[in-house]
């Protein structure tokens, strides 16, 4: 059985377009160097999991990684018009943070 939250939080064209945009952009600036890529698997569940030693770890990571990547996102950054739309289009879950059960659902 599918979960409804997650089939209908699947990365769409602005994760696609985004990505192919930042990814030469990113790495003039920064020249990232990508440890570890063979460790994540082709298929299957996986978790990335960023310190956040720097808010372009947002950006960074789904840049670079292997494969799709999706995010846990505090829900009030879907309540405007194009702030949905982007975190949607991005594939991002809406995550409500006042109750602890709430987010450990997510």
């Amino acid at each position: 059985m599918s979960d409804p939250v997650a089939d209908s939080a699947r990365p769409g064209p602005v994760f696609f377009i985004g990505r192919a945009v930042l990814r030469p952009l990113l790495r003039l600036r920064f020249r990232p160097r990508v440890s570890g890529r063979e460790h994540v698997p082709v298929a299957g569940p996986v978790l990335l999991a960023s310190n956040h030693l720097s808010g372009l770890d947002t950006i960074l990571i789904p840049s670079f990684a292997p494969r799709q990547v999706q995010f846990l996102a505090k829900e009030s950054l879907f309540s405007s018009r194009i702030g949905g739309w982007f975190f949607r289009g991005i594939g991002a879950i809406p995550v409500h943070r006042s109750a602890g059960s709430a987010a450990q659902a997510a």
